[in-house]
């Protein structure tokens, strides 16, 4: 299983060193990514850099965000020839900047040029300096939904596999799946409306069942939804969860992936409410009606379009039988 930020943190807070010893492990980004990300500690403290060219600095203009210091520095213990952007954690809680470090990796996965790394860790930036500015923030409708329906999916994993589901979940990431198990993997989709109803594909490798090229097999979980009441919320969802995880770890990589959605449970009070009316897999093959990059002109990216549920019943398959393939 590829280590996520979360548990390279954890690796690089176990390793041996000198009480004064700064301690620093790489985080792969993947093989086509022109920069390199690390994570240090030194005397209690976090820290994030980001790796640049000599030359690639000259203006430096980032946004300041409370509780992180950020300065540009030169980091022989890595790299004498480079650069670095250096984060330093200020907060007392380790999980937001875990959270933020492990956004800021999904940001800079597979960039390939020094001006995209400085942008993509600008906006990052931003969105969690915008984020502590609005201790009020409620994600949208549409949001909550998705996201009750991935914690569902989620419970029902942990029933199955036991509580190490929990790193089974990648997140919210653009160009990864909601489950990863090895070279298998499940994308979760929900939609509200039951006549003619529809979900939407967000990019071109969301359902490319050759995406990585060494998965073997793709599934996708659609739960039809509607407005409720008195039903699920984000936050009876994600407490059921955590009263599943007798593992204090395993609750704060949980709890982490939460943040990265900028969704804490001691203060995010969930605004809509759902009731789940269906629930049915399906796999996705060559014939899965899909768009993929292999299918389209190179020069288009980041494809969305809609795909009618009610026109899949041919690929639907057994909850059983999924979860025994996964």
């Amino acid at each position: 299983m590829i280590k996520n930020v979360f548990d390279k943190r954890k690796e690089l807070e176990e390793i041996k060193s000198l009480e004064n010893e700064q301690k620093i492990v790489t985080f792969y980004l993947g093989a086509k990514a022109i920069t390199n990300l690390y994570f240090g500690t030194y005397k209690n403290k976090m820290f994030a850099y980001v790796e640049f060219s000599k030359d690639s600095l000259v203006v430096f203009d980032i946004p300041k965000i409370k509780g992180m210091e950020i300065n540009v520095v030169d980091m022989d213990l890595i790299n004498p020839e480079k650069k670095y952007i250096c984060i330093e954690n200020e907060l007392d809680n380790k999980e937001i900047f875990v959270a933020f470090t492990s956004s800021l990796a999904d940001a800079l996965t597979d960039v390939h040029s020094y001006y995209d790394v400085y942008t993509k860790l600008k906006e990052t930036l931003k969105e969690y300096k915008d984020y502590f500015s609005n201790p009020n923030f409620c994600l949208s409708k549409l949001e909550e939904q998705g996201l009750c329906a991935e914690l569902t999916e989620l419970l029902k994993m942990i029933n199955t596999k036991g509580e190490i589901a929990v790193k089974y979940r990648l997140g919210p990431s653009k160009n990864k799946r909601d489950f990863v198990l090895e070279n298998k993997a499940l994308e979760v989709k929900s939609t509200t409306s039951q006549i003619n109803s529809s979900i939407t594909i967000t990019n071109e490798n969301q359902l490319d069942d050759n995406y990585p090229f060494d998965l073997k097999q793709l599934f996708l979980s659609i739960y039809v939804m509607e407005d409720s009441d008195c039903g699920i919320d984000v936050n009876t969802c994600a407490n059921e969860i955590l009263d599943k995880l007798n593992d204090v770890v395993l609750k704060e990589n949980f709890r982490v992936s939460l943040l990265k959605l900028k969704v804490d449970l001691n203060i995010y009070k969930a605004k809509y409410h759902f009731t789940i009316q269906k629930n049915n897999y399906y796999e996705v093959n060559k014939e899965f009606p899909k768009v993929t990059k292999s299918s389209i002109d190179p020069r288009l990216f980041s494809i969305s379009y809609k795909i009618k549920i009610d026109e899949l019943d041919q690929f639907v398959k057994k909850e059983e039988f999924v979860y025994e393939q996964l």
